[in-house]
Protein backbone atom coordinates (compact mmCIF):
# COMPACT_ATOMS: atom_id res chain seq x y z
CA UNK A 1 0.00 0.00 0.00
CA UNK A 2 2.49 2.43 1.17
CA UNK A 3 4.86 1.37 -1.82
CA UNK A 4 2.11 2.01 -4.35
CA UNK A 5 1.18 5.63 -2.72
CA UNK A 6 4.54 6.60 -2.75
CA UNK A 7 4.64 5.73 -6.64
CA UNK A 8 1.91 7.60 -7.45
CA UNK A 9 3.49 10.83 -5.75
CA UNK A 10 6.70 10.13 -7.52
CA UNK A 11 5.13 10.37 -11.14
CA UNK A 12 2.27 13.01 -10.19
CA UNK A 13 4.74 15.59 -11.44
CA UNK A 14 6.24 13.70 -14.72
CA UNK A 15 8.32 16.56 -15.43
CA UNK A 16 10.25 16.53 -12.37
CA UNK A 17 10.74 13.14 -11.82
CA UNK A 18 11.74 12.80 -15.33
CA UNK A 19 14.78 15.91 -14.75
CA UNK A 20 15.59 13.48 -11.70
CA UNK A 21 16.12 10.31 -13.44
CA UNK A 22 17.76 11.64 -16.54
CA UNK A 23 20.03 13.59 -14.14
CA UNK A 24 20.66 10.78 -11.98
CA UNK A 25 21.54 8.27 -14.77
CA UNK A 26 23.50 11.26 -16.36
CA UNK A 27 25.41 11.87 -13.65
CA UNK A 28 26.14 7.73 -13.36
CA UNK A 29 27.60 7.78 -16.72
CA UNK A 30 29.89 10.44 -16.17
CA UNK A 31 31.19 9.01 -12.88
CA UNK A 32 31.68 5.74 -15.62
CA UNK A 33 33.08 7.46 -17.89
CA UNK A 34 35.57 9.80 -15.65
CA UNK A 35 36.29 6.39 -14.09
CA UNK A 36 37.17 5.17 -17.56
CA UNK A 37 39.23 7.58 -18.46
CA UNK A 38 41.80 7.60 -15.51
CA UNK A 39 42.13 3.98 -15.65
CA UNK A 40 42.97 4.29 -19.27
CA UNK A 41 45.35 7.22 -18.44
CA UNK A 42 47.21 5.45 -15.91
CA UNK A 43 47.40 2.26 -17.98
CA UNK A 44 49.24 4.78 -20.72
CA UNK A 45 51.47 6.77 -18.66
CA UNK A 46 52.58 3.11 -17.33
CA UNK A 47 52.89 1.59 -20.60
CA UNK A 48 54.61 4.86 -22.31
CA UNK A 49 57.43 5.01 -19.42
CA UNK A 50 58.19 1.37 -20.18
CA UNK A 51 58.34 1.22 -23.45
CA UNK A 52 59.66 4.82 -24.21
CA UNK A 53 61.31 6.30 -21.37
CA UNK A 54 63.92 3.52 -19.71
CA UNK A 55 66.89 2.79 -20.99
CA UNK A 56 67.84 0.66 -24.26
CA UNK A 57 68.35 -2.47 -21.94
CA UNK A 58 65.14 -3.48 -20.17
CA UNK A 59 65.48 -6.27 -16.81
CA UNK A 60 61.86 -7.32 -15.49
CA UNK A 61 60.58 -9.92 -12.84
CA UNK A 62 59.29 -13.02 -14.09
CA UNK A 63 55.59 -12.51 -15.26
CA UNK A 64 55.96 -8.23 -15.56
CA UNK A 65 55.61 -8.03 -19.23
CA UNK A 66 52.20 -10.39 -19.20
CA UNK A 67 50.67 -8.19 -16.28
CA UNK A 68 52.71 -5.20 -15.92
CA UNK A 69 52.10 -4.94 -12.72
CA UNK A 70 54.20 -2.33 -11.03
CA UNK A 71 54.33 -4.31 -7.60
CA UNK A 72 56.62 -6.81 -9.22
CA UNK A 73 59.87 -4.96 -9.54
CA UNK A 74 62.91 -6.30 -8.56
CA UNK A 75 64.02 -6.25 -4.99
CA UNK A 76 67.71 -5.57 -4.88
CA UNK A 77 67.86 -3.56 -8.50
CA UNK A 78 70.67 -1.56 -8.22
CA UNK A 79 73.02 -5.14 -7.60
CA UNK A 80 71.51 -5.93 -10.71
CA UNK A 81 72.67 -2.57 -12.59
CA UNK A 82 76.01 -2.96 -11.23
CA UNK A 83 76.64 -7.27 -12.61
CA UNK A 84 75.10 -5.43 -16.09
CA UNK A 85 77.69 -2.92 -15.90
CA UNK A 86 80.48 -5.08 -15.20
CA UNK A 87 78.94 -7.12 -18.36
CA UNK A 88 79.26 -4.37 -20.70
Amino acid sequence: MLISLAWKNVWRNKKRSLIIVLSIAFGLWGGLIAGAVMMGLGESMVNTAIDRDLAHIQIHQKGFLRDKEITKYIPDGLRVVEKAKKIA
